[in-house]
């Protein structure tokens, strides 16, 4: 059973059931299936060595069709944020946790998780990043005699983009989202003695783009994300917040140039429940994770949807070098 806190602050705050819609059709990870399953398209999409930023429509899985519904993506646009439980099945979620214990085991230059560049002060969790093909998965899904259930987590994530496509179009959700789909995701650790990540915005507009000329926000991976998609890896269908700590804290509302969230007009604490998928706009919520106390540490995986190119800072930037 999940649950969702939020803390009213200013205006009145809008039901738990604006956010959090239904549950999806949780997705199985079926190692016979490998990338591709029924009308799925991603095995010949990506299976070529060479990694690049991709159109979403290459990654489009009914796994993924399956999760989002028009409901979704409207209250998407409008609240700029959504949650939907039961992505992931029980028997997923222990895979995933089976293979992330593999993970854990293995130093940092043999691809175990990495310590972020970022001072400990905002940041302290631990990353993984994730192409569907590469040589940790495979490695993985040996060790785990077959099973792949990362390597389908990343592909669920990245079908995201077009499901959210697929979704708006019949239902006249105003313009769908030309997205394209990252080469990675990231596969992130928060040990439970207290790791957290400050307040932040996964992209900043133009004029912070601008301002590092060509710096590490040239990378359209980074300069171009439009919509942040997590789902959280626990096998746990429940999570004490106020005990373990572990929210994602969104302050929806916040104006641009707050960083702390105090201009919110709600804040929102969502407990990292095993299976659960967040979307958000990437420019637009201000988020945080709360410091984490859980027994055995968070897990969550991430993918940055981009926008779309014709649109894009970075690209225009660099095309003009």
């Amino acid at each position: 059973m999940w649950r969702i806190a939020l803390r009213r602050r200013g205006a009145a705050a809008a039901s738990a059931s604006a956010l959090v819609i239904g549950a999806g059709a949780a997705a199985g990870m079926d190692s016979a299936a490998g990338a591709a399953g029924g009308s799925d398209r991603a095995a010949t999409a990506v299976s070529a060595p060479a990694r690049s930023i991709m159109p979403a429509s290459a990654y489009e899985r009914s796994a993924s069709n399956a999760l989002i519904t028009a409901e979704h993506v409207a209250t998407l646009k409008s609240k700029g944020l959504v949650v939907i439980d039961g992505a992931l099945t029980a028997e997923a979620l222990a895979q995933c946790e089976a293979e992330i214990q593999e993970v854990k085991a293995l130093a940092a230059s043999e691809g175990g998780f990495k310590d972020n560049a970022q001072l400990k002060e905002i940041r302290s969790d631990r990353v993984r990043w994730l192409h569907e093909d590469d040589s940790t998965v495979s490695a993985l899904m040996e060790a785990m005699q077959g099973t792949q259930a990362l390597r389908e987590t990343v592909l669920l994530l990245k079908g995201v983009g077009a499901a959210l496509h697929a979704a708006a179009l019949p239902h006249g959700n105003g313009k769908p989202w030309n997205l394209e789909v990252p080469t990675r995701c990231m596969l992130s650790m928060y040990e439970g003695s207290g790791a957290k990540y400050r307040a932040h915005r996964d992209n900043v507009n133009g004029g912070s783009f601008m301002k590092d000329e060509g710096g590490w926000l040239a990378d359209r991976e980074q300069a171009d994300r439009e919509i942040t998609a997590i789902v959280y890896l626990n096998n746990r269908s429940e999570w004490d917040t106020e005990a373990e700590g572990g929210a994602l804290r969104c302050y929806l509302g916040a104006l641009a140039d707050d960083p702390d969230g105090v201009s919110a007009k709600e804040v929102v604490d969502i407990a990292p429940v095993g299976g659960r998928l967040v979307l958000f706009k990437s420019r637009d919520i201000l988020h945080e994770v709360m410091p984490c106390y859980a027994e055995g540490g968070r897990y969550a995986m991430s993918c940055w949807l981009l926008q779309d190119p014709m649109k894009s800072p970075a690209l225009n930037f660099l095309n003009k070098k």
